[in-house]
């Protein structure tokens, strides 16, 4: 959870829609939960079934990579399809003065 805050601060830097960060932050709390509670539950299957020293490896090692894939595929998803950026006011039209009477 602490990467996935760490990376929100970095990510959702930058000129985007309110409601599309919003969305992104929402995606991106419910996909480590489920991602975190998957590794959990891994981690007490392989101690259960191998034992003590394989459970230590798995949860340091293969747990952690699961979390960095898991927020890479997030923000790859999230700069792709969720995050749009705002309109600009285009401010040259509005100061244009027309002259052709």
């Amino acid at each position: 959870m602490i990467l996935y805050i760490i990376t929100l601060f970095v990510g959702l830097q930058g000129s985007y829609r309110i409601s599309s960060k919003i969305e992104c932050v929402v995606i991106g709390f419910l996909g480590t939960f489920l991602v975190n509670i998957l590794r959990i539950s891994s981690v007490f299957v392989v101690g259960y079934f191998f034992g003590e020293l394989p459970v230590l490896v798995y949860h340091n090692y293969i747990g952690t990579i699961m979390i960095i894939i898991w927020l890479l595929l997030f923000w790859w998803f999230s700069y792709a399809y969720v995050l749009t950026p705002k309109e600009r006011e285009n401010t040259t039209n509005k100061t244009l003065i027309n002259t052709n009477k």
